[in-house]
């Protein structure tokens, strides 16, 4: 089989991170920070830079299979079971979300598809019916052509890099022309949306969705050759490459917004076309062609990403079953090799959240609560494999125990930065999981006690959502940052002994079996 180069390894992974997230980024973002939005981008780059070295290190292990695996060996078979099936519900969530930002889109010229007398974004009936079809569409091409998806999504990764670029150069080209317009916008301050609206930007503006891709290079790591050398180059430069190309547009972007626009605030920023607000801006400025184009890039780039992880999704469902936490019809194939019984619950799914959940920015912040839920984890795999001595890997990070404990600490910061209205729908989805997996294991007698899985996990998701939900009283930079500083610092250390302990019996257990 063909290995995938470094070259091809950091533009798989620099288009999952510029998808439809550039596409909405500097809008959301510019309201909930203001002029702050430049430091947003550049904090959440660095933090998703410090969560992946942990997922390089977990991943280039070949002690551990997959992530999986690496759940299985760090929180037992229950532990493997809780993530695989958060994992495969933000895998079937991507699909709408990519529908979601197409259609919402399209509403700038076709009216219908929105509600006209709510405030927010609102799918009108027949833009759900839109929507619906559009979802069908790839649960279709899925089922009958799964082949074809590979080449779809090789035809518009060029044109997901490209298009971006060539727009911060058009907002730049504006503000040459107007400098005074940006003088006057850069005078409203750097922080006038408070530093918590900077921060909180990073998971409901956009941002921590757009670096979650990421994780594209980790997937693809037994594909390539000397994943050792390649994996990092490949993440931290696709990482550093989209800072810099989400930087331009935003700071293109806050730049050349009409002063007029703003006079009641960043946080009240509005404007015609403003449901697709790059191509709406571009419009205003008399750059229609290239309106237009962005309009079909809005369709074509966001389809092909979804339509990449509803294959996902459908064989993440089909590998469930295939290890019987699943019913096992889930794992039938049709004869294009195509699991259409895991296609159509994840249609369903798509449907129900297209139904139930309205507007771009809602969706991405719930489907960042479930990605940043199981991405905390990956640092307790660290742990597992350094502490347990579980490694064989010529990747491993300097300073494990300060990059594990940031990278858990970054993690809960960015989900408590969520907000209760979005993260209350994470947790539940946590805690159904979690309730069903262990009354299933008492129903069948097979209840084992780990203090890991049945102590750790639960007070973490708890903690997390009580920190959230204070915050909605306690509106304080300070208290969120040094009270999930505490909860971050105290599990971890829990963690360490707990798996330091675990050792210790394991060695007297030994000890005494050669005495005798």
């Amino acid at each position: 089989m063909k290995k995938i180069t470094l070259i091809n390894l950091l533009f798989f992974s620099l288009g999952s991170i510029i998808g439809s997230g550039w596409l909405y980024g500097a809008y959301y973002t510019a309201k909930l920070a203001g002029n702050a939005a430049i430091i947003s981008w550049i904090i959440g780059g660095l933090m998703m830079s410090i969560v992946a070295l942990s997922y390089a290190e977990v991943i280039l292990n070949k002690r551990f299979n997959n992530l999986s695996d690496a759940a299985a060996h760090s929180l037992t078979k229950n532990g493997c079971t809780l993530v695989s099936i958060l994992t495969w519900i933000w895998t079937a969530l991507i699909p709408p979300i990519e529908v979601q930002a197409t259609v919402q889109y399209a509403s700038n010229y076709f009216n219908w598809i929105r509600k006209s007398d709510v405030q927010n974004f609102e799918l009108s009936n027949a833009g759900l019916m839109l929507s619906f079809f559009l979802l069908f569409i790839m649960f279709s091409i899925n089922i009958f052509a799964s082949n074809t998806v590979g080449r779809f999504n090789k035809l518009i990764t060029i044109i997901k890099v490209i298009i971006p670029i060539s727009v911060a150069f058009i907002f730049f080209y504006v503000i040459y022309n107007n400098p005074m317009n940006a003088f006057n916008n850069l005078s409203i301050g750097l922080f006038s949306e408070g530093i918590s609206g900077m921060l909180v930007a990073i998971s409901t503006g956009g941002i921590a969705f757009s670096f979650i891709g990421f994780q594209t290079a980790i997937f693809l790591a037994k594909e390539t050759d000397n994943p050792q050398k390649n994996i990092p180059i490949a993440v931290f430069g696709s990482i550093f490459i989209a800072i810099v190309v989400y930087l331009l547009i935003q700071i293109g972007f806050n730049l050349s917004i009409p002063s007029e626009n703003l006079s009641n605030g960043w946080s009240q920023l509005n404007f015609a076309g403003d449901s697709g607000p790059i191509a709406g801006l571009l419009a205003m400025f008399g750059f229609l062609f290239m309106s237009y184009f962005l309009y079909f890039d809005a369709v074509i780039s966001p389809f092909g990403t979804g339509l990449g992880y509803k294959v996902a999704a459908s064989r993440v469902l089909s590998n469930l079953s295939e290890a019987k936490i699943f019913p096992t019809i889930f794992a039938q194939k049709n004869r294009y090799g195509s699991p259409y019984y895991a296609n159509i619950i994840n249609f369903i799914i798509g449907v129900v959240f297209l139904s139930v959940v309205s507007g771009w920015q809602s969706m991405i912040a719930i489907l960042c609560g479930l990605i940043i839920l199981t991405m905390s984890y990956v640092p307790i795999y660290v742990l597992y494999a350094r502490i347990n001595n579980f490694m064989e890997t010529s990747f491993k990070v300097k300073y494990f125990k300060t990059i594990s404990f940031l990278s858990f600490y970054f993690c809960n910061l960015m989900l408590v930065w969520c907000e209760w209205a979005q993260i209350k729908s994470v947790f539940i989805i946590f805690a159904v999981i979690f309730l069903s997996i262990n009354i299933i294991n008492k129903f069948k007698n097979n209840f084992t006690f780990n203090p890991i899985f049945h102590i750790i996990l639960p007070l973490h998701a708890i903690s997390i959502a009580t920190i959230t939900y204070l915050k909605i009283f306690q509106p304080s930079f300070y208290f969120e940052i040094i009270s999930i500083l505490i909860i971050s610092l105290t599990l971890l250390v829990l963690i360490y002994k707990l798996y330091s302990k675990t050792i210790s019996l394991n060695k007297k257990t030994e000890d005494k079996k050669m005495a005798s």
